[in-house]
């Protein structure tokens, strides 16, 4: 019953999210370097982080994407994965850069957890700067495009 009423909450809170940015015109860009510079170092405009540190290289394989991380307390980093994976997720679990439940919720990032039944924290998963449509293991890497976690509080 706790996981549907979360489930539910985080569901509800996302399609309220995405229905006020569409409203308001506003876009929140967790990839500042953007499809423009999908392996670039850029500033990052991830909800106030001060500085992106360069983009660092990790994994093995043909695909390559950045990958970016806002912990919420103005911390941002970022690598070019490379990898054979098909889904950001896998590709990110692969390198160990996240770890999730079974339920494909992911919970822990480079280390950094998000509980949100203690204490309301979750990580957001965005593409391109625009909160994702779909979980982190259900998206296809694609080419030229910015894959990002915010850690946020509800």
């Amino acid at each position: 019953m706790k996981k549907t009423c979360l489930k539910f909450i985080l569901l509800f809170a996302s399609v309220a999210l995405m229905a006020a940015g569409a409203l308001t015109g506003c876009t929140h860009t967790a990839g500042g370097a953007g499809a423009s510079d999908p392996g670039g170092a850029g500033a990052s405009d991830t909800g106030g982080a001060e500085a992106l540190q360069e983009a660092r290289d990790i994994g093995e394989g043909e695909r390559v994407f950045r990958f970016e991380i806002d912990d919420g307390e103005g911390n941002v980093s970022a690598w070019n994965v490379s990898t054979d994976e098909t889904a950001v997720g896998a590709a990110l679990n692969g390198v160990g850069l996240i770890d999730g439940a079974d339920d494909g919720f992911v919970n822990e990032v480079d280390g950094v957890v998000a509980d949100y039944e203690a204490d309301g924290v979750y990580w957001a998963f965005y593409v391109d700067g625009d909160y994702a449509l779909a979980g982190v293991y259900s998206t296809d890497i694609e080419p030229g495009r910015v894959y990002a976690f915010v850690r946020t509080k509800a």
